[in-house]
């Protein structure tokens, strides 16, 4: 009996546990209120390899990954090894919403074993109710965000301009909480005689291991086409905080301009040509925009791309003739004079006999000066210095003493006076005078 039980719980013990949990913190959120979604995956060993969070889709909803850590619990006298990795999910659209079952591939090693064998997990299937906004906020403004920064460079401003100028509006929005593309874009004040024409709006969003913030810029043209003075209103822009449940407001100041006729009456048609020109070629962009590379589009890929591959051509060109010069100039300098000079002093230092009398014979043989040993060498000048310096080489020499102690400083000063020495006469043997 007592073996039976104990063969039923082997499997319990030794088989390896691997699987994902699911956990999402709300189950009602209006249009544009974020979601925490959590996936923890657990085994009963360990993971010998990190998760890959991969790329998550959710129809209806915008995903944004945002960190994982590493958590651990105990059950049944076991100890089980977890990693989370935390998301922020954005719905955009109301209705229900489903998220779908989320599959990962873990790598974690069997009991008793080292080497990580994948294992994949899904978690389960889960509906999350999305209400719509508010009717106040039908208008297509409504704003889910903690707290918004707006900038409006011209904002209370009174201008002075002429018929046929543009003035530019440009307004930069920054919202904590959410993404770039849940920022609304703004709706642009028509005024009468006045031509809008609207910009190419910029989105992004910039995140950390545990906060998103959304950017939206955006600007517009007004080409003032008769004189008189224009009020562009006050801008009223509201966000609701889901953590306080309250909608706050941000007013950007009315802009006055008053607007003058201008002496040059063609300007106008040629201003407005140029702007409907430019107008038509950012729509054109927008619409190409969708397949983008690295944030680029194809175009500005490609670019990039044979820029890199031409700088990299003309750095290995440079590089290796430099490497080329640099060797040719080594080479030279490793035969030179000033090459075995140095070896000498280098040998001096040492003491050693034999290198040291070996390095200054070469060093002679280079000055091409025509001294090649001691007898030569004591014939230049009348230095009571070099006729001691003499007498120790040849003394070193005579009597083969392993050690020599020269004089490097007066070395260095023969040195300079013996490299201005004309070559010796080899049919008389004396001095030629240059």
């Amino acid at each position: 009996m007592l073996f039976f039980i104990l063969l039923l719980s082997m499997p319990t013990v030794c088989s390896q546990q691997v699987w994902a949990d699911l956990y999402v913190n709300k189950s009602e959120v209006l249009v544009g209120e974020p979601l925490d979604l959590k996936v923890t995956m657990y085994t009963s060993t360990f993971f010998s390899e990190g998760v890959n969070p991969g790329n998550i889709q959710i129809q209806g909803a915008f995903v944004v990954y945002l960190n994982g850590q590493s958590k651990s619990f105990r059950k049944n006298g076991n100890t089980y090894a977890g990693v989370t990795m935390s998301f922020k999910v954005f719905p955009f659209q109301s209705g229900v919403l489903k998220i779908p079952p989320l599959s990962f591939t873990v790598t974690s090693p069997s009991p008793g074993n080292y080497k990580g064998t994948p294992h994949k997990v899904s978690t389960d299937e889960k509906e999350i109710d999305v209400k719509p906004a508010p009717d106040e906020y039908n208008d297509g403004m409504w704003l889910v965000a903690s707290s918004l920064t707006i900038r409006d460079r011209n904002a209370g401003e009174a201008l002075k301009m002429k018929t046929g100028e543009v003035f530019e509006r440009a307004i930069d929005r920054s919202a904590s909480g959410t993404v770039g593309e849940m920022i609304p874009p703004v709706q642009w004040d028509t005024l009468p005689d006045v031509s809008l024409y609207p910009g190419r709006a910029s989105v992004s969003t910039r995140k950390t291991k545990t906060a998103i913030t959304g950017v939206r810029r955006e600007s517009a043209k007004y080409l003032f086409e008769k004189a008189g003075t224009y009020e562009l209103p006050e801008k009223v822009f509201q966000w609701y905080n889901p953590y306080t449940k309250k909608v706050s407001n941000r007013t950007l100041s009315k802009i006055i301009i008053d607007v003058i006729e201008n002496e040059d009456s063609g300007i106008l048609a040629t201003v407005k040509d140029s702007l409907s020109v430019v107008t038509t070629s950012d729509d054109t962009e927008i619409k190409k925009a969708a397949v983008t590379i690295m944030g680029m589009t194809l175009k500005e890929f490609l670019l990039m791309l044979v820029t890199l591959l031409i700088l990299l051509v003309i750095s290995f060109k440079v590089i290796r003739h430099y490497l080329k010069v640099y060797r040719k100039r080594r080479a030279v300098y490793r035969n030179s004079e000033a090459w075995y000079f140095r070896r000498f002093l280098k040998n001096i230092k040492k003491r050693t006999s034999g290198s040291v009398i070996n390095a200054l014979y070469r060093w002679l043989d280079q000055t091409g000066t025509g001294i090649y040993d001691l007898e030569s060498l004591g014939t230049y000048g009348n230095s009571i210095k070099l006729d001691e310096e003499i007498a120790k080489i040849a003394d070193a020499i005579n009597e083969n003493k392993k050690e020599i102690s020269l004089d490097r400083k007066f070395w260095k000063e023969f040195r300079k006076s013996v490299i201005g020495i004309s070559p010796i006469d080899s049919s008389t043997g004396q001095w030629i005078n240059p």
